[in-house]
């Protein structure tokens, strides 16, 4: 997915809001886009509307791009603004990031009762600012 311009790009969904649940799903193409992108989910927000879940899901491709203000992600960019909850069980990312801010398997993520378990990044992690 190469995204010239713009928000929230992911390898399956570039932005969740108000709760949703994904399971049992996979990227495996490469993300580039300016900010809020991972290898699966670009970005989810709530306001408080429900609970996501992202369960036995991944990403294998790489997340690239540069941007001043992103929040690049292995797997997710963006996650739990706006204090939405997020339940993330056996989930993975492979693919390498490279960007200006970001995670291996996260690029950002609020408080706001967010529970990550059984989760990992295997790929590299390049950041010009702060990586994780």
């Amino acid at each position: 997915m190469n995204q010239g311009s713009g928000d929230y790009g992911g390898g399956l969904v570039g932005q969740i809001a108000g709760g949703g649940t994904i399971r049992e799903c996979f990227s495996t193409g490469d993300v580039n886009s300016q900010s809020e992108r991972g290898g699966l989910v670009g970005s989810t927000v709530g306001g408080g509307a429900g609970t996501t879940l992202m369960i036995n899901s991944y990403a294998t491709g790489d997340v690239g791009g540069s941007y001043a203000g992103d929040r690049k992600g292995g797997f997710m960019g963006e996650y739990g603004r706006f204090g939405s909850e997020h339940i993330i069980e056996n989930c993975y990312s492979t693919g390498d990031m490279n960007s200006s801010a970001g995670g291996g398997f996260a690029g950002e993520g609020s408080t706001g009762g967010s529970i990550i378990s059984n989760c990992f990044a295997a790929g590299g992690t390049i950041a010009n600012s702060t990586a994780g």
